[in-house]
């Protein structure tokens, strides 16, 4: 569900920053001809929606993650490092 989601959301991010009204009317621009400048042009939007889509967390909380995974790990809990996940796997344990 997650990774369902999160293409999901870069999808909609897409069609948002090109002008797109549906994902049949996302177009690569015509004068993009050769496949460098294509690439480039792709680039250049896949970092648009990370800024868009992905904020920077905030650095207390990245301090608060750290410190409540440090105890989960000293305690010996593995199924609770992930808590926010009912399968209690990362997103690379199912890829």
């Amino acid at each position: 569900m997650l990774q369902f989601t999160t293409v999901g959301f870069t999808i909609l991010t897409a069609m948002k920053l090109l002008g797109a009204t549906s994902i049949a009317n996302i177009r690569v621009p015509e004068n993009l001809k050769d496949d460098n400048v294509r690439r480039q042009w792709l680039r250049r939007l896949a970092c648009r929606i990370v800024d868009h889509v992905f904020l920077p967390p905030d650095e207390l909380d990245i301090r608060q993650t750290a410190r409540h995974f440090e105890i989960i790990q000293s305690a010996g809990h593995d199924r609770a490092s992930f808590p926010y996940c009912i399968c209690h796997r990362g997103i690379h344990d199912i890829i």
